[in-house]
C-alpha cells in the first residue's frame, strides 16, 4: 500500500531588476541567483486530475514569474521560503507537507515548514479560487452524483451510531470546490444534524413512554 508521494525539485533562483531595497535580502547583498529545495509531501489518494502531486516544472516556473522583477524590496530567506510554502501548497491538490529551502550557497540556507490546517489540505476543504486554465485543471473536480453517494453514506453512519465526525472522517476524500457542491456539503452536514437530533428525540420518547403508561 502507498501512503505517501514526496515530490522534489530543486534548482536556482534568477532574480531580476529590483526597485527597492536589497540591504536585507536572501545571501549576500547584490546576489542575483538564489539555490532552492523544494518538498512535497502528497496523499496518493488526492493528486490533481492530471495525476501529478505538483507538477515539478511548476515549481521552476514559480520562482520564475515570482522574482522575474522584483516591484519592491528583496525580501530575507525566511520571507522568502515562507511564502513559497504557501504558494505552492495552494497550487498543490491536497499537500500533506511543504518545505521549501532557499539560501545564497550550499553552506547555509533557511528551511521553512507548511502543515495544513486542522489536518486537512486548503484543496481538500476550504474553497479555491480556479487558476487560469480549462476548467479541467481544477483541483478536484467533483461530480453530483459522488455527492450524493456520499451524503446516502453518512445517512447510514448515523443510523449504525457513528457520530457526524466519525462519518465525515469515513468517507472524507476530495471536496468540492465550487458553490455548488460546497452547497451540497453543506446540507449534507445539516442533514447528518437533523438525523442525530430525530434519533436523540425518538430516544427520548421511548424512554418516557413507560412512564406515561404507568400514569394511566
Amino acid at each position: 500500500m502507498i501512503e505517501k508521494l514526496l515530490l522534489t525539485r530543486a534548482g536556482w533562483i534568477q532574480i531580476g531588476p529590483v526597485f527597492g531595497d536589497d540591504r536585507n535580502q536572501c545571501g549576500s547583498v547584490g546576489e542575483r541567483r538564489i539555490r532552492y529545495h523544494v518538498a512535497i509531501v502528497g496523499n496518493p489518494s488526492n493528486l490533481n486530475p492530471k495525476g501529478f502531486v505538483l507538477d515539478n516544472n511548476e515549481v521552476q516556473r514559480y520562482f520564475d514569474e515570482k522574482y522575474s522583477k522584483v516591484e519592491g524590496d528583496l525580501p530575507s530567506c525566511e520571507l522568502m521560503a515562507m511564502e513559497a510554502c504557501e504558494d505552492l501548497a495552494s497550487r498543490s491538490g491536497c499537500p500533506v507537507r511543504v518545505e521549501v529551502t532557499v539560501g545564497g550557497n550550499p553552506e547555509a540556507g533557511l528551511t521553512a515548514f507548511w502543515t495544513p490546517e486542522n489536518g486537512v489540505g486548503r484543496g481538500c476543504l476550504f474553497p479555491r479560487v480556479p487558476r487560469d486554465g480549462p476548467a479541467g485543471d481544477r483541483p478536484f473536480p467533483l461530480h453530483s452524483e459522488e455527492v450524493l453517494d456520499r451524503a446516502g453514506e453518512a445517512v447510514i453512519d448515523v443510523l449504525d451510531g457513528q457520530t457526524a465526525a466519525e462519518s465525515v472522517a469515513r468517507i472524507h476524500g476530495p471536496w468540492p470546490t465550487d458553490q455548488f457542491h460546497l452547497k451540497a456539503l453543506l446540507g449534507l452536514g445539516t442533514g447528518i444534524v437533523a438525523i442525530h437530533l430525530i434519533h436523540a428525540l425518538i430516544m427520548g420518547l421511548v424512554m418516557v413512554a413507560p412512564l406515561v403508561a404507568r400514569l394511566f
